[in-house]
């Protein structure tokens, strides 16, 4: 602030602030006061005075920011918002085009008229220049994500689209065509492929016996072999494959599995009686048909 500048609360410095000057020399305040602005927060009234100064007092925007004020611009005016009502209000000089805040300022608190009250209200705005009016309609509807002619036409007559300039049923009759990539991409209804192919289509099971069976070239020179335990029972010559455990009743040979190991490259089938359907039992008769099969490939 200028000395004499109609501020309130004035005290002498306890610590000046020292202010540089373009010229390069330094000036200093030599008091501490406050803006006679009651709407303003006390944060943005806080000032200094500087006898230095030239002829004019300085207002700070990011004092006023920070203390959680809103600052706008326009070609006449300056306006200060607080707490969504409008506090403070400034004219732009027509010689220097700065703005200008008065310190006695007379305006009253009023709301914004963009903003709703108790929330912040977001938006983001585009502008852009059509060359003709058949592009100005090819605009308008890719933004309204290109509905079909008839439903964009029943909109307009409904009086929903009051608001899209040179939107009208006579410019869409004219440059909006009945079937466009845009359009017809954008609603297709086909049906789809291969419901109703005659193609023979191999299940799933097909394909997976086909793969174990048929084994690629590479995995030919190593022998492939499949093996389970099945449960016999000599009595009444009954086999039993599920692999559920031992059987209930012995053989005459004190044997309660069967041990079946089945040689994919030999084509060769082995079968080995075990007492038990156990690890330890089953390891040993793997290894002991092993060797055998070692022995048909030798030969």
């Amino acid at each position: 602030m200028i000395p004499g500048a109609p501020v309130i609360d004035v005290k002498p410095a306890t610590k000046p602030s020292i202010i540089n000057l373009p010229d390069g020399e330094t000036i200093q305040s030599t008091h501490t006061c406050k803006l006679d602005i009651p709407s303003l927060p006390a944060e943005a009234t806080r000032a200094h005075i500087v006898p230095g100064l030239a002829h004019t007092s300085l207002v700070s925007i990011k004092v006023l920011c920070d203390a959680g004020c809103n600052v706008q611009y326009n070609g006449k005016h300056c306006l200060v918002y607080y707490k969504r009502k409008l506090v403070w209000k400034g004219k732009r000089e027509a010689t220097t085009k700065l703005w200008v805040l008065p310190l006695e300022p007379n305006t009253r608190a009023e709301h914004l008229p963009y903003q709703t009250e108790g929330r912040d209200t977001e938006y983001a705005a585009n502008a852009y220049q059509m060359t003709s009016k058949a592009a100005l309609i090819k605009y308008l509807h890719q933004c309204l994500f290109c509905p079909p002619k008839l439903t964009l036409l029943k909109a307009i007559r409904n009086n929903q689209l009051t608001t899209w300039p040179g939107l009208t049923t006579e410019a869409v009759e004219i440059y909006l065509p009945n079937h466009a990539p845009a359009i017809d991409k954008r609603h297709m209804r086909r049906q789809r492929k291969g419901l109703q192919s005659t193609t023979i289509k191999e299940s799933l099971e097909t394909i997976e016996h086909n793969r174990d069976m048929t084994p690629p070239v590479e995995r030919e020179k190593m022998n492939q072999l499949f093996s389970f335990v099945g449960m016999v029972d000599k009595k009444y010559g009954i086999i039993y494959a599920d692999n559920t455990g031992n059987l209930a009743i012995m053989s005459t040979g004190g044997m309660k599995a069967i041990f079946i190991l089945y040689d994919w490259t030999s084509n060769t089938i082995l079968v080995m009686s075990i007492k038990k359907a156990m690890d330890k039992e089953m390891i040993q008769a793997f290894k002991e048909n092993i060797t055998n099969v070692n022995q048909r490939a030798i030969l």
